[in-house]
């Protein structure tokens, strides 16, 4: 897509349903942060930074699928031998989540347990803890 605005992000992620994201490292994914807001299921790897930020109500909940990580070398490169394992496991969680979509098998409070991941909530975190 190229460069997008955040509006036109948003929009996007509006007009779907389901977000992957295959990243074998981020810091904090703020992007899934950002699709889970906009109403995504997701699918992703067990990102530890990610687990940790979200916390314990975001991970378990129906409304995202974790796949395990595959064994890696030089950082981003998956061990010849894990590739199809790796694939039928993210195939699987997406083939979840298609399946929780049909039977609409999703939390109905998760926008509250993300929405305290918005920047006005982060922002006011940070001012409380300041003054």
């Amino acid at each position: 897509y190229g460069y997008m605005t955040m509006k036109e992000i948003s929009d996007l992620f509006r007009a779907c349903d389901i977000f992957v994201m295959p990243s074998f490292y981020e810091g904090l994914s703020l992007v899934t942060i950002e699709a889970m807001a906009c109403g995504l299921k997701v699918v992703m790897n067990e990102l530890e930074n990610f687990i940790n930020f979200v916390g314990e109500d975001i991970v378990k909940s129906k409304n995202i699928e974790f796949v395990k990580m595959p064994i890696l070398y030089d950082t981003d490169k998956i061990v010849e031998t894990e590739v199809e394992d790796y694939i039928e496991r993210l195939s699987k969680a997406l083939e979840n989540q298609i399946n929780n979509l049909y039977k609409n098998n999703f939390e109905d409070d998760f926008y509250e347990k993300i929405a305290k991941f918005s920047w006005e909530n982060i922002c006011n975190n940070i001012k409380n803890y300041i003054i």
